[in-house]
């Protein structure tokens, strides 16, 4: 196993001890034991996702708006939600540290 794959090993057990990777994956298995939910809030996701790679209408920036408000009145998908972005910035800081520490040029 090279120095590499040995600190990636670390660094995803580090992940997984994380209050933000816990409370994520116990967000998620509250949230998936209500299969309308659960697919309530994917679809949300995937809206949101696409939302945020290609050009959007000011229409569906208001829809999803109102989608969320919709959603989040329920106190599992909002802490799934919140929980799941929590997780993601720990995530992009990680990413982030390590192509800045790298020198990796990534502005186009």
């Amino acid at each position: 196993m090279s120095d590499l794959d040995r600190a990636m090993e670390e660094l995803i057990q580090v992940i997984k001890t994380s209050d933000e990777y816990r409370d994520y994956q116990e967000a998620r298995e509250v949230l998936s034991g209500d299969e309308e939910k659960y697919e309530k809030t994917n679809l949300y996701r995937k809206q949101c996702y696409q939302f945020q790679t290609r050009e959007t209408p000011m229409t569906e920036i208001t829809y999803l708006t109102g989608f969320r408000e919709e959603l989040t009145k329920d106190q599992d998908i909002e802490h799934f939600i919140l929980a799941e972005n929590a997780l993601c910035k720990m995530i992009q800081k990680i990413n982030y540290r390590i192509v800045d520490e790298i020198d990796f040029e990534i502005g186009f």
